[in-house]
């Protein structure tokens, strides 16, 4: 059977690997079938490749701010593609299957959580016309109906699973590696994750590689591909038993076999109660150089609220030990629920200054309200949803009139100037992912190129970069402190209009990421000037 797996990709979005359809790539092929796994972009659609590889079968991924886009693209797909199936991958797909199947005919199949095992099972069944009544994680339409779904019981042993397909990585000339080394989460609690639903329907809440499969998979990529960098995407790399013991084994391995890479991780911020400095600092030794840190809140209120297994003491001393190290950050936050208080505000973005998180726009992340979470629940009860569909994440008002005032603010003036012009996630390249590169990169003037030159010669580029983050964290930090002020005071809308126009206007923040890729663009010419062969890996 001929099967495209897409990914979407919307303008605003860094393109990434979607390692579970790599995975199920692999798999597929491995059976015979005949597999096109690539990507679609909004801004820039090309269906020439899927039209001339004409699949009977398409499996697409959505999330809460690609779903929309998603089913216009299927319907294009639907008109292009004589008798083409569609099934519907992701969170979208596992919370939302019951309205996407019932009120529309665009999609034929949607497969719940964790998806390898279905998706195989899916094509399997139909390209010999099996009965699908038995495929559990699926759900279908039946004649008028949606077929009942059964949970899959248990995730696959992962050591046993294929590496994940990299056309995708070839495809979009990623300088990276996605490596999924683990699934679930051992804390399994956060009252705000919609993925702890997956694993409490697959009855079990953690599971791993084996540390040298994972290393093994790494060695490969580097070898096949000349990638160096390496993104982890395991909701916490510790678990699974709160020790050091696992990532120091990864770190051993690496080392071991001399491989000249960096990777970044997702980790809690008590992630320093059981892994030592020592322990760092062997991991920054084997290429460790950054993390996603779930911080989600500065305050106890709020981490009580999400769930949270930590403190806001963990918060600060994680944050401490980083900027120690000089290892990247990007800052996971939630400022912004709907039971936020001005004074959790308060707290939130004097944290996010003090550690220079506010120079990528980290205060205005707002929750994401998933359907079949905790907190959905909670402020379902409480009465704090809207009246928009319950795929809107945003759907949903603040308990607080004070900070009411304040997000519908934002709602009129910021989010649809961001929604326009992608600000956040401009900004967001420089205060994360060019960090993360250019960590990347010094160590491989180091260690592969041996160019000390080279080296300090980004090291000066990334100072200057940061000079500037620091200057917008401030201006950040002075503008979102005066609306706080404001709702303190009665929130006049015409006055907050103007100081905003004034602090932070979309003129002002297109200045701002202008200087910073005039810096960035100097620091590479002086780096090329060094050496013209260095113009392939900037």
């Amino acid at each position: 059977m001929k099967i495209a797996l897409i990914v979407p990709v919307i303008d605003s979005d860094v393109v990434d690997e979607e390692v579970s359809m790599g995975i199920s790539s692999t798999m597929l092929k491995d059976k015979g079938h005949e597999v096109l796994f690539t990507t679609l972009h909004e801004n820039n659609e090309d269906f020439k490749q899927i039209a001339d590889f004409n699949p009977s079968f398409i499996a697409i991924v959505a999330y809460s701010d690609t779903i929309t886009y998603v089913e216009k693209l299927c319907n294009l797909l639907k008109n292009m593609i004589n008798n083409v199936k569609i099934a519907l991958l992701g969170y979208a797909a596992t919370h939302h299957y019951y309205e996407l199947l019932n009120c529309s005919i665009i999609f034929d199949f949607a497969l719940i959580g964790e998806f390898e095992e279905t998706l195989c099972e899916l094509v399997n069944a139909l390209d010999s016309n099996n009965k699908l009544d038995d495929i559990k994680g699926l759900a279908y339409r039946k004649k008028d109906t949606i077929s009942t779904v059964i949970n899959r019981e248990t995730f696959l042993e992962l050591d046993n699973l294929p590496y994940s397909d990299r056309s995708i990585m070839v495809q979009e000339n990623l300088n990276y590696a996605k490596i999924q080394g683990s699934k679930g989460c051992k804390i399994n609690c956060c009252s705000f994750c919609c993925e702890t639903s997956f694993w409490k329907k697959a009855n079990t809440t953690w599971q791993g590689r084996s540390p040298a499969n994972i290393v093994d998979e790494i060695e490969m990529i580097m070898n096949k591909h000349h990638i160096y960098k390496f993104n982890f995407n395991d909701n916490n790399f510790s678990d699974p038993n709160r020790s050091s013991e696992r990532v120091l084994e990864i770190a051993d391995l690496i080392l071991k076999r001399n491989l000249p890479i960096t990777y970044f991780v997702n980790i809690r911020a008590d992630f320093h109660q059981y892994v030592s400095n020592l322990d760092t600092e062997y991991m920054i030794k084997s290429g460790y150089r950054g993390a996603l840190i779930g911080f989600e809140a500065a305050n106890q209120k709020d981490l009580l609220l999400f769930r949270k297994a930590t403190k806001v003491e963990d918060n600060i001393l994680a944050a401490e030990i980083f900027k120690k190290y000089g290892l990247g950050v990007d800052c996971g936050f939630i400022n912004i629920n709907p039971y936020s208080t001005l004074e959790t505000l308060k707290t939130n973005i004097d944290f996010l200054h003090q550690f220079n998180y506010m120079s990528y726009f980290t205060n205005l992340s707002r929750l994401k309200l998933f359907k079949g979470t905790a907190l959905f629940e909670k402020a379902k009860s409480d009465g704090l949803l809207g009246k928009s569909t319950e795929m809107n994440v945003f759907n949903y008002n603040c308990k607080d009139s004070q900070v009411e005032k304040i997000v519908r603010f934002l709602n009129d003036y910021f989010y649809p100037l961001n929604d326009s012009h992608h600000l956040m996630h401009r900004v967001r390249y420089f205060g994360v992912y060019f960090i993360q590169d250019t960590l990347n990169l010094l160590n491989y003037f180091e260690k592969v190129c041996d160019d000390m030159q080279a080296v300090n010669l980004l090291k000066e580029c990334i100072e200057n970069i940061k000079i500037e983050l620091e200057k917008f964290n401030d201006t950040n930090y002075y503008w979102f402190s005066n609306l706080i002020s404001s709702a303190e005071n009665n929130f006049n809308e015409a006055n907050v209009l103007s100081m905003s126009k004034d602090i932070m206007s979309l003129e002002s923040i297109f200045q701002y990421i202008d200087r910073l890729n005039k810096l960035k663009f100097a620091g590479f010419k002086n780096i090329i000037k060094h050496n013209k062969d260095y113009a392939l890996v900037l």
